[in-house]
C-alpha cells in the first residue's frame, strides 16, 4: 500500500524526531493538517531537568507527556486548540539500530487524540511506513 505525499512527509518528520527519543524504542510524532505540519515531538522517559520541586513536577505532568503523540498534540494545543479538530497524526518508532518498528498508539494516546478531535493516525508498521487507523468519521 502506498501513502500520499502529505502523509509521507509527516511520517518522515516523525521518523526524524524519533532519533531524539529516549529508551530502546524511540517514538516520534508529527501532527499535521493538509500539507502543513504543526507539531513534531519525540518521546521522553527521563525526568525533566527543570522539575525541581513538587509544584514544578505537577506543572510538568500537566504540560508534558512522555509519549510522543501527546507531546506533539501539546505543541499544537498551545497555539490553537480548535484547529486540532480534523487534523491527522503520524507516528514512527525506531530501535537503537534505526530500524522501523510497529508504533500504533497506546489506548491512553488514542483516547486523548479522539478527545481533541484528531481524525486519523498513520504509523510505522514493522519495516514499513504504511499503517493507519481512522479515529473518527468526517
Amino acid at each position: 500500500a502506498t501513502v500520499g505525499t502529505r502523509v509521507r512527509r509527516a511520517l518522515d518528520a516523525a521518523r526524524t524526531a524519533s532519533v531524539n527519543g529516549d529508551g530502546n524504542f524511540r517514538h516520534g510524532a508529527a501532527l499535521f493538517r493538509g500539507g502543513s505540519i504543526h507539531g513534531v515531538a519525540a518521546n521522553a522517559s527521563r525526568p525533566l531537568q527543570w522539575a525541581h520541586n513538587s509544584a514544578d513536577r505537577r506543572r510538568a505532568s500537566r504540560e508534558l507527556c512522555g509519549h510522543a503523540e501527546l507531546a506533539a498534540l501539546n505543541l499544537f494545543v498551545r497555539r490553537d486548540r480548535a484547529a486540532i479538530d480534523g487534523a491527522d497524526l503520524a507516528v514512527c518508532r525506531i530501535n537503537r539500530a534505526g530500524e522501523l518498528r510497529l508504533s500504533a498508539p497506546c489506548a491512553m494516546c488514542v483516547a486523548n487524540l479522539r478527545r481533541f478531535g484528531v481524525k486519523r493516525v498513520f504509523f510505522s508498521a514493522g519495516g514499513d511506513l504504511g499503517g493507519g487507523v481512522r479515529l473518527r468519521n468526517g
